[in-house]
């Protein structure tokens, strides 16, 4: 199963989320089935800015160098479930 998921903040960014997901199904017994794969977050530099960015401002004040970020993979992984049916 592949499953996608796209968000977009309204609060504390105006950055893009997007989710991807690839499960695989095995049914071990009539009653319990495992399911498995990897998944994958990617997000747009308005996000990763409002987290992980470093105004000339912020930097000026806090010593750090000014940092912006760009778009790309947020998170990587794998997931899986063991359901009882």
């Amino acid at each position: 199963r592949l499953r996608g998921e796209v968000r977009h903040g309204i609060r504390s960014h105006s950055g893009i989320v997007g989710d991807v997901a690839v499960d695989a199904f095995a049914d071990v017994t009539p009653t319990l089935r495992l399911s498995g794969g990897p998944r994958m977050s990617f997000a747009s530099s308005d996000y990763f800015d409002a987290y992980y960015g470093v105004s000339p401002s912020e930097s000026a004040a806090s010593g750090l160098p000014a940092y912006d970020p760009g778009s790309g993979v947020k998170s990587a992984g794998v997931g899986g479930a063991i359901i009882w049916k």
